[in-house]
């Protein structure tokens, strides 16, 4: 029998909040190049730039190699960059 795991989703804070409505932009390491990341394990669908977060702060992003990610509110006020995040090919950014 194979087991079916939940959908990953990634989850953003603001002071503790969530991050509801909030975006996330991904791009080529040190660049401002948009660089896709995924809604699917396969790599198959890409999600939209930015990824816009649900009204808990979530959602689903597979990413391949290594990315820059900047993280604002709703109304674009950026939070944080981290350059170089990265995981195996399409492991779900936790």
């Amino acid at each position: 029998m194979n087991a079916v795991l939940p959908e990953i989703k990634a989850e953003f804070f603001n002071n503790g909040q969530p991050l509801a409505g909030g975006k996330v932009y991904f791009y080529e390491p040190g660049t401002t190049t948009p660089k896709n990341t995924y809604a699917d394990a396969a790599g198959l669908t890409p999600n939209a730039h930015p990824v816009v977060l649900d009204s808990q702060g979530r959602a689903v992003i597979f990413i391949n190699g290594f990315y820059k990610a900047r993280v604002t509110t709703s109304l674009g006020t950026e939070l944080y960059t981290v350059d170089n995040v990265s995981a195996s090919p399409f492991q779900a950014l936790v």
